[in-house]
This record gives C-alpha cells, structure tokens and sequence, in this order.
C-alpha cells in the first residue's frame, strides 16, 4: 500500500479505509495510514460528529454499535464505534476537544 504514514491535510484522503464511509461534513488534519487502518484527527464539534454517526449509520455501520454520551466537570465525552458487516470498522469521538476518525479491517 504506498501513500503509508503521517499526513498533514485538510482534504479527505482516497484510500482503502476512507471509500468505506461517507465523506465528513467537517475539516481532516493530521492523517495517518497504515495498512491496519486510517485515523485522522478532526476539527469536528460534538454535534457535527453526532451528525456524521448518523451518515455512518445509513451507510451501513450500525453492527456491534456502541455510543457513549456523557458529560461531566464540564467536560463532555462522545463516541461512536461500530463495524460495517463487510470487514471494516469505524470509531469516531471527541475527548477533551479533541475529535478523530479510524477506520481499520475489523478482527475475525
């Protein structure tokens, strides 16, 4: 797989990982890619990732689904994990401020 490693972009990179899910309403930074899988950390709100669990749904990545949602000294903590039935998972959230993507081959 070329393209392997770390990279800095706002665009959302054409890889193995990323046509498995919908394109994100919101801007990609730092990117890496492996040939386990592809992360990325976003500059993505809680609603704008809430919203993009959504698409993810509708794209078929409701299996094994699992979500947390809470909040606490201010702090508000989001995640979304689930696996497409088609050997790919996803798992998106938002700790601290800080959102990411990762898409990797699901065990089996």
């Amino acid at each position: 797989m070329s393209g392997l490693g770390q990279m800095f972009s706002a665009e959302w990179p054409e890889n193995e990982f990323t046509k498995q899910v919908p394109r994100p309403n919101f801007e990609v930074g730092i990117g890496t890619l492996t040939e386990e899988g592809y992360t990325a950390i976003c500059g993505a709100s809680i609603t704008d990732l809430k919203d993009y669990v959504e698409s993810l749904k509708r794209a078929g990545f409701n299996k094994d689904a699992d979500t947390t949602d809470t909040s606490a000294f201010g702090f508000t903590v989001y995640s979304y994990s689930a696996n497409n039935g088609k050997g790919y998972y996803v798992d998106i959230g938002n700790t601290m401020g800080m959102s990411s993507i990762a898409i990797t081959k699901a065990m089996g």
